[in-house]
């Protein structure tokens, strides 16, 4: 039989649960949230499949952006998988609770926007103002989650690896700035030329695209450090 002394939390009990507590915090959270983000796409993508006036002049342009938020997602979890690793022992402050929740809802918000036919908005004005903004949201608050793993990380340890934080850090806050500047430029604008909403969905897209590579690259570069202990 367990006596009630054994069956205490001790000291080296909960270092050895602190271990991971913060690092798992953050995979599981993006796990969940790519799993819900994707359940969503589903439904967007079938939206999209139907067009509907006056929804189908935007149509190809509305499929760019489902590219780009699926894009974008993937880049969200990609920086959650391999920068989580660098991440001290500790239990999660609220910094850390909220930002990663707010990410999500952007992520959500990027494809749930697209499905027109469920959230019912009324023209392809008011989903491009949307969808930008959201945009212009997640950029903000990724640049905040890679400043928060920045403050974290051990400076002596990753030494190589603190540097490119900073550059994400740049990029991600330059995605919110886009977003929020072609969000606005909608909301001021009643109609813009089709070719100039292909390029700044281009642009968009090609900020995700380089945000991939840059975490390939931090994963290559923490793969040869970490060989190297």
């Amino acid at each position: 039989m367990v006596s009630p002394e054994d069956q205490q939390v001790d000291a080296l009990m909960l270092r050895q649960r602190q271990d991971m507590y913060l690092a798992n915090h953050y995979t599981t959270a993006h796990i969940t949230v790519v799993s819900v983000a994707l359940g969503v796409a589903g439904i967007s993508a079938a939206s999209l499949l139907s067009s509907s006036p006056p929804f189908a002049e935007v149509h190809a342009l509305l499929a760019v952006l489902w590219i780009v938020s699926l894009l974008a997602t993937t880049v969200a979890f990609a920086g959650a998988m391999i920068g989580s690793i660098t991440l001290p022992p500790r239990v999660p402050a609220v910094v850390d609770l909220g930002p990663p929740l707010l990410l999500a809802l952007c992520e959500f918000l990027l494809f749930s926007i697209l499905a027109y036919q469920v959230t019912g908005l009324s023209s392809p004005r008011a989903l491009l103002i949307g969808w930008w903004f959201t945009f212009g949201a997640y950029g903000m608050l990724a640049a905040g989650q890679v400043w928060r793993v920045h403050h974290l990380v051990d400076p002596r340890t990753f030494a190589r690896f603190r540097p490119r934080l900073r550059d994400d850090i740049w990029k991600a806050a330059g995605t919110g700035v886009f977003g929020t500047v072609i969000g606005t430029i909608h909301a001021l604008t009643p109609r813009l030329p089709q070719a100039l909403e292909f390029a700044f969905a281009a642009l968009a897209g090609l900020a995700m695209v380089v945000a991939l590579t840059s975490h390939s690259l931090s994963a290559s570069q923490l793969r040869t450090d970490l060989g190297r202990r």
